[in-house]
């Protein structure tokens, strides 16, 4: 039973990992620069700023890495205005939370900006009473403070609010916490997906499948 919700954004409530993975290689080739088949890998592990430094030294010498990290920027502030969908079911869950009256917040890395913009895009904003980032938390999914912030926010405690999350890092965080915790499975997190198995309460292929049960 639960009386909350919190749901992280990349790779769990929006399928934008594959936009994110190809950010680098799409600004390169609109440069009209070649690159090598696994840069999204590479670029995957590395921070935006990180990112931009690698793309100016190896790809871009006639640019500074923050004439890069805007060119990146403009990709994915597209991506987020145009392009990236919901992983499956997801606007249905969000329905059904809010008609059993479960509070909604979000707990993300992601830019509040790129995130506002797709979710009235996507029109399920209405379903969202909270948004928190790292960034305006000044922490990271490596410690719990955003997932207490908004279970807090909501009202609720932890052993009743449902963590949905994709990467081994924020599950571990937010199981040692105390959060019942659903597991969204993500291709950008397979390396991990065995020690995900271990670590989670459930894990779900997309949203559909989600069916704890609710108690107003």
């Amino acid at each position: 039973m639960i009386k909350a919700a919190i749901f992280d954004v990349d790779g769990t409530l929006f399928d934008s990992m594959p936009f994110w993975m190809n950010a680098g290689t799409n600004f390169l080739q609109s440069l009209g620069s070649t690159t090598t088949e696994d840069l999204g890998n590479v670029l995957l592990s590395m921070s935006l700023e990180e990112g931009a430094e690698y793309l100016a030294k190896n790809y871009l010498p006639n640019m500074t890495a923050s004439e890069v990290l805007r060119g990146i920027v403009d990709v994915m502030n597209n991506a987020y205005k145009n392009l990236i969908p919901l992983k499956k079911g997801a606007k249905n869950l969000l329905k059904k939370l809010s008609q059993n009256n479960i509070p909604v917040a979000i707990a993300t890395a992601t830019d509040r900006t790129l995130l506002e913009v797709a979710l009235e895009r996507l029109e399920i904003s209405e379903y969202i009473n909270q948004i928190f980032t790292c960034s305006e938390c000044k922490t990271t999914k490596s410690v719990p403070d955003i997932y207490l912030k908004a279970c807090d926010a909501l009202g609720a405690i932890p052993e009743q609010t449902v963590v949905f999350e994709d990467t081994l890092l924020a599950i571990s965080t937010a199981c040692k916490a105390g959060f019942v915790v659903t597991a969204v499975k993500d291709d950008a997190s397979a390396k991990d997906f065995e020690q995900i198995k271990q670590k989670a309460h459930f894990i779900i292929e997309d949203f559909d499948e989600f069916n704890l049960e609710i108690k107003k």
